[in-house]
């Protein structure tokens, strides 16, 4: 068996940040998902050094808060004065391609409007907004 010389995770992803650097359509994703996981962690970065603002916790069936620096039992839970934001879901370029091909198969009149509801409807879907809104 030959050996292999595996290049660090850093320099592959160096290499595939590196914007003058062709890519082929897998490597793009692969550039895409690299970014939306720094953002990701980023994001958990800043809510993790967050500091709650007081804690709430139930006692006997009835709600309590407590201020950050006083007493409150393991099971509370944080209350911050900013509370974390989703972060955004775009499509992917799979999701794109159903989108075109279903609203050419089923323009009806005008595809554009057709194109449009579609992408809405898959952007409500992928960042919760249908379940959020009982819709």
């Amino acid at each position: 068996m030959s050996e292999v010389n595996a290049t660090p995770h850093a320099e592959l992803i160096a290499e595939l940040m590196n914007p003058n650097n062709p890519k082929n359509e897998r490597e793009h994703a692969a550039t895409r998902e690299i970014e939306r996981l720094r953002e990701t962690r980023q994001a958990i970065a800043e809510l993790e050094s967050q500091k709650p603002f007081c804690y709430v916790y139930k006692e006997n069936g009835e709600d309590f808060f407590a201020p950050k620096d006083g007493y409150y039992p393991a099971d509370a839970k944080s209350l911050y004065t900013h509370p974390p934001q989703r972060t955004w879901v775009g499509l992917t370029d799979k999701e794109r391609f159903e989108i075109r091909m279903h609203s050419i198969q089923n323009m009806g009149g005008n595809f554009q409007e057709t194109l449009c509801k579609a992408i809405e409807a898959k952007l409500k879907q992928k960042n919760g907004y249908a379940e959020e809104m009982n819709t």
